[in-house]
C-alpha cells in the first residue's frame, strides 16, 4: 500500500483551502468597510468549505491506509517479500496477531487416525525442539468435518488449552500430539482399521 500519492493530493489540498481561507477572512474585514467585499463573500465561503471538504476527505482515505491491530501481539506470516507490489482484494487475511502470552494448541487428526474424543481430553505434546519433554494440555475444541491440509491429508482440526505456563513455548512451534479417548479392547483398536475396510469392502 503506497500512500506517496495519496500524501501529495493532500498537500496540494491543505495548500488550496489554507489560500481560500486567507481569502475568505480577508474579504470579512473589508466587508466592513466595502460593499463588493461584502457581496463576495458568500463565493468564497462556498471555496473555503470545498477546499475543506476536500482536505477532510483525503485525511480519511490516508488514515484508511493505516492499519492498526485492536490488540497488542506479534504478526505472523509467511515472507515479508512476497506482499512487495502485490495487490489484495477486500476480505482478504494478510496476516495473524497472537498473543505470546496466550499459547494454543492446534492439533490437526487425520481421518484415518481419527477415535472417539470428548472436550476435555488429555493431550500430551512433544515438540520438535524439545522431544524429551512432554507439555500437558486438554482438549477444548473438536472440528466436526474433515478438511483438506497443505499436505493434502484430510483431517479434523483440533484445538488445546495448556495446562501449565513454559517458557520454551512460543508462536509457531510444531510438533506431534498424542490424544487420550475412552479405553477400549486392545483387539478393537487393532481391528478398527480392517474392519472399516471390510465394511466398506461389503457395503454394509
Amino acid at each position: 500500500m503506497d500512500a506517496r500519492e495519496l500524501e501529495n493530493r493532500l498537500e496540494a489540498a491543505r495548500q488550496t483551502f489554507a489560500t481560500a481561507d486567507a481569502q475568505y477572512r480577508q474579504a470579512q474585514q473589508q466587508a466592513l468597510f466595502d460593499a463588493n467585499s461584502k457581496a463576495s463573500l458568500a463565493v468564497l465561503q462556498s471555496r473555503r468549505e470545498q477546499a475543506q471538504s476536500e482536505r477532510d476527505f483525503l485525511l480519511r482515505q490516508l488514515e484508511r491506509m493505516q492499519l492498526t491491530s485492536p490488540r497488542d501481539g506479534v504478526a505472523v506470516f509467511d515472507d515479508a517479500s512476497e506482499w512487495i507490489g502485490r495487490s489484495v482484494a477486500v476480505g482478504e487475511r494478510i496476516m495473524m496477531v497472537a498473543d505470546p502470552n496466550d499459547v494454543e494448541l492446534e492439533i490437526q487428526l487425520p481421518a484415518a487416525d481419527a477415535i472417539a474424543l470428548e472436550t476435555g481430553a488429555d493431550v500430551r505434546l512433544f515438540l520438535n525442539v524439545a522431544p524429551n519433554a512432554a507439555q500437558e494440555a486438554q482438549l477444548t475444541q473438536i472440528g466436526y468435518r474433515a478438511a483438506l491440509t497443505p499436505d493434502n491429508v484430510m483431517a479434523y482440526r483440533l484445538r488445546a488449552r495448556f495446562t501449565e505456563d513454559d517458557a520454551q513455548r512460543r508462536v509457531g512451534l510444531k510438533g506431534t500430539a498424542k490424544l487420550y479417548g475412552k479405553r477400549t479392547l486392545l483387539v478393537a483398536y487393532l481391528l478398527r482399521k480392517p474392519l472399516a475396510t471390510l465394511r466398506v469392502w461389503l457395503g454394509v
